[in-house]
């Protein structure tokens, strides 16, 4: 990286070119201008996490009556699993994510899909994360959500769009009284700008909702928007589609 012979030795690991490049593949952040070497390094320390740390959600999306998607992601690759049970019960069940084929993968980016769940009922959930080495496994606390019921005939929820990254205004609207009452969340499109990798869409919405909302159901639309800019294919690697298609429905009562 760089054109120094210090720069070069500290990160040969990277390849030759600017700063800018560097941080986009290993964060996936975009620079409008030239990254100098300090701003590069202040980057890199900012990010000095263990792999297997959770630095985005986890964030539950395409909620239903007998299923739920959850997603997560971490500092870097890493193995993690989901566990969850029904509350009130003791044992829990286990889903390893970016498992295929009986191949247990590291990734940053992680999802499961919970099926053959019972309408109408609170389960528990929890992420566990492992790293290389002997390192110990990182868990993080019991959260919880409710499947949608047949008999859930009155509810509300909330609906954001074109807001084009503007989180602090996205933040406003979540604080408000009325937001804790609601069963989810949908993201109507045209949440940021343009998509420039996975973290835009963590920065423009998803961090905000999860830290203001968590455990809170997502529902998302992809807006022209979200199909513009250098990563178009970031937001259905954040929320793949069960159906292949996208678009999708959802029964509730």
């Amino acid at each position: 990286v760089g054109i120094d012979l210090y720069t070069t030795a500290r990160y040969g690991k990277l390849i030759r070119g600017p700063f800018n490049r560097a941080a986009e593949a290993l964060f996936g952040i975009i620079s409008s201008g030239d990254m100098s070497r300090q701003d590069f390094e202040m980057l890199l320390a900012a990010r000095k996490l263990p792999a297997n740390q959770l630095t985005h959600g986890p964030w539950l999306f395409d909620l239903s009556m007998n299923e739920v998607s959850i997603g997560w992601q971490t500092a870097g690759d890493c193995l993690a699993q989901l566990e969850y049970r029904r509350r009130g019960t003791e044992n829990f069940q286990v889903i390893r994510a970016n498992l295929q084929f009986q191949a247990w993968s590291s990734a940053k980016l992680h999802q499961v899909q919970i099926t053959e769940l019972v309408p109408g009922c609170e389960y528990e959930y929890r992420i566990r994360t492992f790293p290389t080495g002997k390192k110990e496994s990182l868990t993080t606390p019991w959260q919880s959500f409710r499947t949608f019921s047949e008999n859930e005939n009155t509810f509300s929820f909330a609906m954001f769009s074109d807001l084009h990254n503007s989180a602090g205004n996205l933040k406003k609207l979540l604080k408000q009284a009325a937001v804790e009452k609601c069963r989810f969340l949908v993201n109507a499109g045209d949440m940021l700008n343009n998509s420039t990798g996975s973290e835009s869409i963590y920065d423009a919405y998803i961090d905000a909702e999860c830290a203001l909302h968590p455990g809170m159901p997502l529902f998302n639309v992809r807006g022209n928007h979200e199909f513009r800019g250098n990563a178009p294919g970031s937001f259905f690697r954040i929320f793949p589609s069960r159906t292949a298609l996208p678009y999708g429905s959802v029964r509730i009562g």
